[in-house]
């Protein structure tokens, strides 16, 4: 009820507005790991709002919102800016490298400075490009295909990794998708959720990394949770 009154809408608003200047927005890093060798070679930046009411809030408490008002560019740069701080941090101390991958929504994309930002981003804390990796849905990018594409090509003329996430969840238009420049593509945790005991469980995953295979990018499982679909996964 509160949310459907505009003044309520503007609180909430503002509430994000303040969370950033106060940056109680902050990371934790879920690590991505090779299934052949057993070692995490990335990160994935998940961003969390500490609330001073309410504690820790997941993304799906106020992305929304974000989403529909705007604030989610805001909240873009500010996880950027982050994530490149922990990055620019490890590398300081010599520390092995290990790319960061963050989503990035279709309001944020389609902003006319999104590229350049990244760019500027990464000059500032002395990172070369590749350390990043930069996360598409592919429902977001099937609202606009051209500009889908012309993001995803300045991107890689930048030389920072490209992942359509969350692909096989929703309708997927493969001619489309052969036309995007990737390097990587992430299998719906929807799908990933289906692998189970029966034999034909996993057919739809076998289908979804075999067109990235054949696509020739590298296919990451999105939300393994148990031994079932990593031993199935590790034999695909």
């Amino acid at each position: 009820d509160m949310k459907s009154t505009t003044e309520a809408k503007q609180k909430i608003e503002d509430t994000m507005r303040q969370a950033i200047a106060g940056r109680e927005l902050f990371l934790q890093f879920q690590p991505r790991v090779d299934l052949r060798t057993g070692y995490i070679i990335a990160l994935e930046a998940l961003v969390r709002w500490r609330h001073p009411e309410h504690g820790v809030l997941l993304p799906a408490s106020f992305l929304s919102d974000a989403e529909e008002n705007g604030v989610i560019v805001d909240i873009g740069r500010e996880v950027l800016e982050q994530a490149c701080d922990f990055l620019g941090r490890r590398q300081r101390a010599g520390q092995p490298l290990l790319r960061v991958a963050l989503n990035s929504s279709s309001r944020e994309f389609s902003h006319p400075s999104y590229v350049s930002n990244i760019s500027n981003v990464l000059d500032r804390h002395g990172l070369a490009p590749e350390t990043l990796e930069v996360e598409l849905r592919e429902d977001g990018l099937n609202n606009n295909h051209q500009l889908g594409l012309e993001v995803m090509s300045q991107l890689r003329d930048l030389g920072v990794r490209r992942s359509l996430d969350a692909f096989g969840e929703g309708m997927s238009d493969l001619n489309y998708v052969q036309k995007l420049p990737l390097t990587h593509i992430k299998v719906a945790r929807s799908a990933i959720n289906r692998i189970s005991d029966d034999p034909r469980s996993g057919s739809v995953v076998k289908a979804l990394i075999d067109i990235g295979h054949d696509l020739g990018l590298r296919v990451i499982a999105k939300g393994v949770e148990n031994r079932r679909q990593l031993e199935f996964l590790r034999a695909n």
